[in-house]
Order: C-alpha cells, then sequence, then structure tokens
C-alpha cells in the first residue's frame, strides 16, 4: 500500500494545463519533495492532493483509498494535514490555543461548545507533549502575532503535526525566513517521525538536498524527472532547467 498514489491527474484553469498527466507513487514514511520552476504546477498538484482543488481528470489515493471527490474535512479523516505558503494560524490567539485547536480537531468532542478546551486532560496533555518537545511551553501563552514569522511557521508545524497526521503536506514551508531559521525548519521536518509521509514543495534547493529522500521536478505541469536527490542533481536536463550548473552536493 502506498501512502500517496496518484494516477493520470490533470487539471486546467481557462486555457492554461497547470497539472497534465501527472502520476506520483509515495511510499509510507517517505520525505518526497516537488520542486520545479515558477509556474509549474506545484503548488496546484498539491492543492489537487489536499482537496482544496478538484481534479478535471485522474485519481488520488490516500493509504489505498480513493479520495479523489473527497472534501478537504474527509481528507483530514483519513490522516492528511497541510500547510500553506502564508501562515495559517489564529494570531489573535495564544500559542497554546491555536495547538488546542489542532488537537481538538480530530477529537469526537471537537464541536463542544459549553466546556473550555483546557478542561479536557487529554488535549491539554498532547499539546503540553508537542510543545515541549519543541521547546515552545515556556511561551504557550504568547500571542501569536508577538512572534516573529519563523516562530510562527514553527507553530503551524506543530499544528500540523498535533493533528495526528499519516500525510503532511508542506507548501513552502521556509518562504520568508531566514537562513539560521529555514535550517532550524529542516531539522524539525527531518525530525517529524518515520511514520508520517511529507510531501514538500520548496525552493530552497539546500532544503530540498537536506530532507528529502526522493524529488520529483514539475514543469509546464508534467514531470520532467524523478529520483533520488542525487541522481536529480546530476540530470543534465534537470541542471538547465531549474537547478543551473552547480550540483548541490558540491561545495
Amino acid at each position: 500500500m502506498k501512502a500517496i498514489e496518484v494516477k493520470n491527474l490533470f487539471k486546467s484553469f481557462g486555457g492554461v494545463r497547470a497539472v497534465e498527466n501527472v502520476s506520483l507513487s509515495v511510499e509510507i514514511g517517505e520525505k518526497h519533495a516537488i520542486i520545479g520552476p515558477n509556474g509549474a504546477g506545484k503548488t496546484t498538484f498539491l492543492n489537487l492532493i489536499g482537496g482544496l482543488y478538484s481534479a478535471d481528470r485522474g485519481e488520488i489515493h490516500v493509504l489505498g483509498q480513493n479520495v479523489t471527490n473527497l472534501t478537504v474535512y474527509d481528507r483530514i479523516k483519513h490522516g492528511v494535514a497541510r500547510t500553506f505558503q502564508l501562515t495559517s494560524v489564529f494570531l489573535d490567539l495564544t500559542i497554546l490555543d491555536n495547538v488546542l485547536l489542532s488537537v481538538q480537531a480530530i477529537k469526537p468532542y471537537r464541536f463542544g461548545m459549553l466546556r473550555p478546551q483546557k478542561m479536557y486532560k487529554d488535549l491539554l496533555g498532547r499539546a503540553h507533549w508537542f510543545l515541549s518537545h519543541w521547546d515552545m511551553w515556556e511561551k504557550r501563552n504568547t500571542i501569536l502575532r508577538e512572534l516573529s514569522y519563523g516562530e510562527q511557521r514553527k507553530v503551524e508545524l506543530i499544528m500540523g503535526l498535533a493533528s495526528d497526521p499519516k500525510i503532511l503536506l508542506l507548501d513552502e514551508p521556509t518562504s520568508g525566513l531566514t537562513m539560521e531559521e529555514s535550517a532550524d525548519f529542516a531539522e524539525l521536518i527531518t525530525a517529524a517521525g518515520r511514520d508520517i509521509t511529507l510531501l514538500i514543495v520548496e525552493h530552497d534547493m539546500d532544503i530540498v538536498f537536506k530532507v528529502a529522500t526522493r524529488i520529483t521536478v514539475l514543469h509546464h505541469g508534467t514531470i520532467l524527472a524523478e529520483g533520488a536527490p542525487l541522481e536529480i542533481a546530476e540530470n543534465a536536463r534537470v541542471r538547465e532547467v531549474y537547478l543551473g550548473r552547480r550540483n548541490p552536493f558540491q561545495k
């Protein structure tokens, strides 16, 4: 069984074919990166898997289940979580409240309105574990907008992990971060857990080659190449279209 299996996927916007006949398999626990030039269809492809866009044609299977026609929420129930190019956290809430919301979203009592979140010991215990694990517990009562952008991205990743995903979709997670923040974020992603499958769209090649175990290159909505990081780095066509002359493995 594959974590993600995409078969002959198509998506057009008017006369623009953003994704054209793309097929892809991602193994359980794999860290798979999607790279390519601007306009290659990377984010559209991620949106199709996450359910934000519906496919014109093709199929999307998650852990053996056909989710092609399911809503975003139903895909979350199948274990798919997502982050975006811009942070999608609640800026006027505390770190703890943000993480509690993420944990509660997968609980049967998620629609309960009469009892405060913090009264649920299992919610608080899980939030405590994640925030402590990522060195954020001491800041738990800090309002999100008071954090740096890098810390906000870190909280967003924690929220994604706290929803207990089987598959985590990351869209440009290091966008807007400093080099130091990007390196820290890469360490967080790498340490996310062997049982979690990551599908990441990223423009920073240093991060890609540090995190990914396999890479797919999109160009004009189609797959240009796919393989292990070293294979992609040495692929002449990929270097011509996207990477340039420098081999990322040669310092």
